[in-house]
């Protein structure tokens, strides 16, 4: 982006609705109470199979607990090879750097665990009020200022000349001069080295928050964040920390007519025809000061800069908004939204437009990632760039996953194969059989053929003859097992305990390099993203859409609710970064383009075009 250009906004810029789950099948008391009690019900898979407790029910972790460990177990399924490519894929996402994955309480038991009053503009560390300003390390600029300000007066005095000056004086200011330069270099390399550890401290406490080293878990983050300094952080895909500044509580004072932008423009240049750019629009558009038009206590408690920025209300732009980030400047096109501005719905849908344009003058501020123009294919081409040198560096360790984790999945299946075949000479209890992993895919099956080949249906009563019905099944088991894994019958002449000590070292090499083949993963689907951008003809549209400063601005307008068609609470999940996955830029391309293909949203996998401006 150039440091000129404009950020706007159009209505293309369209949300789709995204689905909610309740907390545990249909939202009911009982379903709700049952999620935290040690019971389950009974699912076996015959009448007749043996029953472990008591009626309908058994004695079990409650579900909370499960699905606590679930989120954990997930990266041990993967280690063994349990898990499918598409489920690898899921978990990349759930564990992305910028999408909500494997909280153990966050989005399921307490969906609402964010106070209210939080949805709205997402603010950074630069703000006054920053949650958590006691864990950042300050950059003193001071020794800057000071030095740069004596340096441009001395440089002023020696402009006068040396006749002017006299030689003493002259040489004195000479000399002072090199001082101040080496002390505002000085000062400068200082601030530089403050900036690396600025966030030292914050980070070190969010990384603590984490279920894995390594792999950034933003709920846990979010909420671990929240309790400590009474508001959650989270991260987008651009790695900077936000928190939110509630909008709902924001109004406007008042909402100006608006001015007609082109007849304003054409009589500007007409009577000043020496001005350009932006000069026309500042003395073209009558424009005020936002403090006078928006009442928003806590946005300008946090940034009382953002008090003086101009603000224009105008007809006939071409976009519904922009911002101008050189000339602080925004534009709302309220004229194109209604002439009826004693309807209360023109004035949301114009704070909506407000918002979005706010966002991106807090993106100057925070040097957050931001909006931009159409500079498509550059900015395209950049971050394929920007894709394949992350694919480079994460290639060796994936290529090491991914070896080490076929070779567990042979393994693991030679350990079940052995297990199989022990059992099928020795028995076990009824649970193991039952409770077998392909038992109820192959049941019925094998039920009808150990009961054809014996002669008599599986007792109920421990015998004889259930131990031979047993150790029948178990064969059959072993059979239909046996080559679906190729290679694995390469293993069945070792110990099932050497095979296990194997299992465990294949996975310490798939646990080191697993963030390695997450990151793969998620360059490797940008990387397509893109390449289906370029190739739409459409570059220029789906690039602008899919720019994480103006899907940031879009979440803003969609959370602080103020558009009537943004009005459903499926818009405004409590965690913030949920927005990126919602699907709520499924059609932010233009109508009808990628319908079907979602990998042409950017944000299917918390990735998209950073700017490289």
């Amino acid at each position: 982006m150039q440091q000129n250009s404009l950020l706007f906004f159009q209505p293309s810029d369209a949300f789709t609705q995204a689905q909610r789950m309740p907390v545990q099948g249909d939202l009911t008391l009982g379903n709700i109470t049952s999620y935290f009690m040690p019971i389950s019900r009974n699912v076996l898979p015959y009448e007749d199979s043996p029953r472990l407790g008591i009626r309908d029910y058994n004695v079990d972790f409650p579900q909370i607990l499960k699905d606590a460990y679930s989120g954990i177990n997930k990266f041990g399924q993967a280690f063994r090879g349990e898990l499918s490519p598409q489920e690898i894929q899921q978990l990349a996402f759930d564990t992305s750097l910028n999408v909500a994955g494997g909280g153990m309480v966050g989005s399921k038991i307490i969906p609402n665990a964010v106070p209210d009053g939080s949805l709205g503009i997402f603010a950074g560390s630069s703000a006054r009020y920053f949650p958590a300003k006691k864990l950042i390390n300050e950059v003193d600029e001071t020794p800057i200022v000071k030095a740069e300000t004596r340096l441009k007066e001395v440089q002023n005095e020696l402009s006068k000349g040396r006749l002017a000056l006299g030689d003493q004086k002259t040489d004195a200011l000479r000399a002072e001069q090199d001082k101040l330069i080496e002390q505002a270099d000085s000062a400068r390399f200082k601030a530089l080295q403050d900036r690396k550890n600025y966030l030292v401290e914050l980070d070190r406490f969010m990384e603590s928050q984490d279920y894995r080293k390594g792999i950034p878990n933003q709920d846990a983050r979010f909420f671990g964040s929240q309790r400590k300094f009474g508001t959650g952080l989270f991260q987008m895909p651009d790695g900077k920390y936000r928190f939110e500044i509630d909008d709902t509580k924001a109004s406007l004072r008042e909402l100006p007519r608006p001015t007609s932008y082109s007849d304003a423009i054409e009589l500007t240049k007409d009577n000043f025809p020496n001005l350009q750019g932006m000069d026309i629009l500042r003395r073209a558009l009558p424009n005020r000061p936002l403090e006078s038009i928006l009442k928003h206590d806590e946005l300008f408690k946090n940034y009382p800069q953002l008090k003086n920025t101009k603000v224009a209300f105008v007809d006939d732009y071409p976009y519904l908004g922009g911002y101008y980030p050189n000339e602080n400047f925004i534009i709302v096109n309220s004229g194109s939204i209604s002439k009826n501005f004693a309807d209360e719905s023109v004035k949301d849908r114009v704070m909506s437009t407000l918002l979005h344009e706010i966002q991106h003058n807090v993106q100057e501020i925070e040097n957050f990632s931001r909006g931009g123009s159409r500079s498509g294919l550059e900015n395209v081409r950049l971050n394929i760039q920007d894709a394949s040198r992350k694919k480079d560096l994460s290639y060796q360790g994936n290529l090491n996953y991914i070896n080490a984790n076929k070779e567990n999945i042979k393994v693991n299946h030679a350990i079940r194969l052995l297990d199989l075949k022990k059992k099928s000479m020795e028995g076990s209890q009824p649970r193991f059989l039952f409770g077998q992993q392909d038992w109820y895919k192959y049941g019925d099956q094998i039920r009808r053929e150990v009961t054809e080949e014996l002669g008599y249906p599986y007792p109920r009563t421990k015998s004889p003859k259930r131990d031979e019905w047993q150790k029948r099944a178990y064969r059959k088991l072993y059979n239909i097992n046996e080559y679906q894994v190729f290679g694995a019958n390469d293993f069945l002449d070792r110990s099932p305990q050497d095979l296990k000590n194997y299992s465990k070292r294949l996975e310490r090499v798939m646990d080191k390099n697993l963030k390695d083949k997450l990151n793969y993963d998620s360059q490797s689907k940008r990387t397509e993203a893109l390449f289906k951008m370029v190739a739409s003809g459409e570059t220029n549209t789906l690039a602008y859409l899919n720019k994480l400063g103006e899907v940031e601005a879009r979440i803003v307008q969609a959370r602080s609710g103020f558009d009537p068609d943004f009005k459903d609470e499926m818009y405004r999940p409590r965690n913030p970064y949920q927005n990126l996955p919602q699907g709520l830029f499924e059609f932010s391309s233009p109508r009808g383009l990628f319908k079907d293909d979602a990998t042409i949203d950017m944000y299917e996998r918390g990735q998209g075009l950073l700017s490289v401006d």
